[in-house]
């Protein structure tokens, strides 16, 4: 099976090398976890490696991003300039306001029709292999009950994949949920889950990794600790690691 890197030093082997090209994956997790720095090291390392990517941002400006990459040495803003990557922003327009951004979406745009059209179009443009949407939930006001929900996910679940894209769908969840996703109906439809958590016990914390589930690979099913590390950005460490 044809696999695609994660970009996370350690997440590679416990996915027999990475994930199965082509497919798309669930990334869950409470505030502050990590999502959003996973799913952009995803795309920054595979643009470094020649695998174009492209990300819908709908909740949080991509200028914030930027700036939070940086920290990690991952420098955003020339691959965008090249052309390995491209940032396509409806995080403003749904709030009514204007956005500096390269690809961005007008207010009647803001669908879920368009948006898709507008990832698609802009994937094939620059030749994409990677694609992130951060995130789901931020799409509470285009779905009017579970069903259009199911439906439009699988929407989006079928034509990136028809479009040759392994893509990272974000979605939250709350801190000891036994949920893996907002709607309760992702886990069904994509290919994979990875949650990330965050523990408090006294004076000890951090966060940690878990897979839930992989079609297609054998994978491991032990909760793994991560850390953010500069120049390196998410570690997944061994459990041998944390003992």
């Amino acid at each position: 099976m044809e696999r695609t890197t994660t970009g996370i030093p350690g997440l590679d082997g416990l996915l027999e090398g990475g994930f199965p090209s082509g497919r798309t994956f669930l990334v869950s997790g409470s505030p502050g976890t990590g999502k959003t720095t996973l799913a952009l090291q995803y795309l920054y390392k595979g643009a470094m490696n020649g695998e174009p990517g492209v990300v819908l941002s709908l909740e949080e400006e991509p200028r914030l991003w930027r700036e939070d990459m940086e920290q990690y040495g991952f420098d955003l803003t020339s691959l965008e300039k090249s052309g390995k990557l491209a940032v396509i922003d409806a995080s403003l327009v749904k709030l009514g306001l204007e956005s500096d951004e390269k690809f961005v979406l007008s207010p009647e745009e803001f669908d879920l029709n368009h948006m898709l059209i507008n990832v698609i179009r802009i994937a094939r443009k620059i030749g994409a292999k990677r694609a992130v949407v951060d995130s789901l939930p931020s799409l509470d006001i285009l779905f009017e009950n579970q069903k259009d929900i199911r439906s439009n996910i699988l929407k989006m679940n079928y034509l990136f994949k028809a479009n040759g894209l392994t893509t990272l769908l974000l979605s939250e969840i709350e801190e000891g949920s036994k949920n893996y996703s907002r709607y309760g109906v992702e886990e069904y439809i994509t290919d994979g889950v990875i949650t990330l958590h965050y523990v408090s016990l006294g004076a000890q914390s951090g966060r940690s990794l878990i897979i839930r589930k992989m079609r297609g690979t054998k994978h491991s099913e032990d909760i793994h600790p991560i850390e953010f590390v500069e120049g390196k950005g998410m570690v997944v460490k061994s459990v041998e690691d944390s003992i």
